[in-house]
């Protein structure tokens, strides 16, 4: 005849509890590991230098001053990112920019005030925004552009009242 101690049911109990708490682990470790999977896919693992970024977007904005100085519309075209090339023609670009050259003429000096950078799924996006004197009033400018390594596009440009 078997005999069971009452100490022998509680350890019995215990060991029962311990292998369904295993079992319960072994069955949702297959969601974790895809939950895991999923989040980690929408994570960017790109490495991101935005002192880089915001110096290499400062250096677009020179260029830009200075083609507009030149009234070198055809580059200052080539300047802007593919993005906002294709929702503006290269001649009404162009005709935008002439009116602004001519109304408020040559830049004379420009300053950053501001400068503001996301990273994105491909690039870097910087928000820049510089106090710029030119020939006939000085006016704030915000400059939003996507910078990729040492490649930098202009996304859009904006004279703020």
């Amino acid at each position: 005849m078997l005999e069971l101690r009452f100490t022998d049911v509680v350890q019995f109990r215990s060991e029962l509890i311990r292998i369904k708490k295993m079992s319960l682990k072994i069955k949702y470790f297959p969601l974790i590991g895809l939950i895991s999977l999923l989040l980690s896919s929408c994570i960017s693992v790109r490495p991101v230098y935005y002192e880089q970024d915001i110096a290499t977007a400062d250096e677009v904005v020179k260029k830009f001053h200075r083609l507009l100085n030149e009234e070198n519309y055809e580059e200052l075209y080539k300047l802007t990112d593919e993005q906002a090339r294709a929702t503006k023609s290269k001649d009404a670009f162009m005709q935008v920019m002439r009116q602004i050259r001519g109304q408020i003429g040559k830049v004379v000096s420009s300053s950053r005030l501001d400068a503001k950078a996301t990273s994105q799924t491909a690039a870097t996006q910087v928000e820049a925004v510089y106090q710029t004197k030119y020939e006939k009033e000085e006016i704030k400018e915000k400059f939003v552009l996507m910078v990729a390594g040492k490649k930098a596009g202009i996304f859009s440009f904006e004279i703020i009242p």
